[in-house]
């Protein structure tokens, strides 16, 4: 509820409301290179940040991290940190693992201890994606990648726990937008660009995309207005192409 319906509510006399509960989210964050920030980095190590970036965007879509680990590649650290989350959770959430290395252990465990529904996304950026049940619990593996991990967070695990709360799914609204500039890409797959909204002199939307769009890349998401919808069969597009693009700001009321 916004600050418009709770005015309302309050201006119409209604002081308190039944409300469904939120589920609670696990938070499942696996990698042997992964410590902390903050913390000394090593050789071959990396400073852990897709738990933050999760726990920041759940937390501005409405939605808090009930619980969160950060677990090595061990098969059997894996299993138990999984178990205990679908044992205090109601959805549980991983990043990392799903893909198809010799240390991914997230979708042979959940085959194990539950079900996959589906593996693999034909989008970009978002790929290595698991849905599944764990025990009774819904299961979404995101990639281990944070730009992939943040757009396939709000493309399927957003509107899943919009529909677990009992309320209508909002969805990022959507217009027509032309590019600022051409844009370099191969047909393959469908794209989630990132990019900036522009107008121009006579009030034209323009999408301005700058930089690399690599999926490990998190500067692509800072600042970003619009998610650009490329078709899988588009290639290079000039400047002035017209596109479909989600515009990534939520209601202030």
């Amino acid at each position: 509820l916004g600050p418009a319906a709770l005015g309302r509510l309050a201006s119409c006399g209604v002081a308190t409301l039944l409300v469904s509960p939120q589920p609670r989210v696990g938070l499942l964050i696996s990698g042997d290179e992964l410590v902390a920030a903050g913390a000394p980095r090593g050789p071959g190590q990396i400073w852990e940040s897709n738990g933050t970036l999760l726990r920041a965007l759940l937390e501005r879509l409405g939605y808090g991290v009930s619980e969160q680990r950060v677990v090595a590649d061990d098969p059997a650290a894996l299993r138990r940190a999984l178990l205990e989350l679908a044992a205090g959770c109601d959805v549980v959430v991983s990043t990392g693992g799903v893909s198809a290395g010799d240390s991914d252990w997230i979708r042979p465990l959940l085959a194990d201890l539950g079900e996959v529904g589906f593996w693999k996304l034909f989008l970009k950026p978002g790929r290595p994606f698991a849905f599944g049940q764990l025990g009774s619990r819904p299961f979404f593996g995101l990639p281990g990648n944070p730009v992939a991990a943040a757009i396939t967070a709000l493309q399927l695990l957003w509107p899943a726990l919009q529909q677990l709360e009992g309320g209508e799914v909002v969805l990022l609204p959507r217009l027509k937008v032309r590019l600022a500039s051409a844009l370099k890409r191969g047909a393959g797959r469908p794209e989630l660009a990132r990019a900036c909204l522009q107008v121009d002199g006579d009030g034209a939307l323009l999408a301005l995309v700058e930089g690399s769009q690599a999926s490990s890349r998190l500067g692509s998401l800072q600042g970003a207005d619009l998610l650009l919808e490329i078709p899988a069969e588009t290639g290079a597009l000039e400047a002035g192409a017209e596109l479909w693009a989600q515009l990534l700001r939520l209601p202030l009321l």
